[in-house]
């Protein structure tokens, strides 16, 4: 049941019920990320910020949906921010040929081409261009290892 708190703001009520209701609804849905895609959305359609706590809810359920999401709506520092997170995640990894990760490189694309045309400061797109290089000569390092190892059938 959903609790009230009487002591409590009207803003701080309401968002206690929006997390409420996203706890409860995920937890029917299972893995569906699509509550949490909507809580987002809503907030913001209103040019609000994303709450900390749903914002970790929906990286973790499904991080190229919500990257997705930031860039959509043009939050391009936050998008830079979680994707160099990510990508740190995914540098540690990458540690064998076998390593199996996925990266949402079409939308990894289009946050950089929206870096490249905006003028903010705040963006960090040196940082993404060079932990997309080091993951990049990685994943180079590890085909043309696997390459040299093989030899032609005689």
């Amino acid at each position: 049941m959903i609790g009230r708190c009487f002591a409590c703001r009207p803003a701080e009520q309401s968002w206690q019920l929006l997390r409420a209701c996203v706890d409860r609804l995920t937890d029917v849905d299972g893995g569906n990320s699509r509550i949490l895609r909507t809580a987002a959305e809503t907030i913001l359609k209103y040019q609000r910020p994303v709450p900390a706590w749903l914002a970790e809810r929906y990286l973790k359920a499904d991080f190229p949906d919500y990257l997705r999401l930031l860039i959509d709506y043009g939050k391009l520092e936050e998008a830079q921010s979680i994707l160099i997170d990510h990508l740190d995640v995914v540098l540690s990894q990458v540690t064998s040929p076998n390593a199996r990760v996925c990266l949402p490189y079409s939308s990894i694309d289009q946050l950089m081409l929206l870096s490249a045309d905006s003028h903010s400061d705040l963006l960090r797109t040196g940082e993404v261009e060079a932990k997309m290089k080091t993951y990049l000569d990685r994943l180079d390092a590890f085909s043309a290892a696997a390459n040299f190892h093989r030899v032609p059938a005689r």
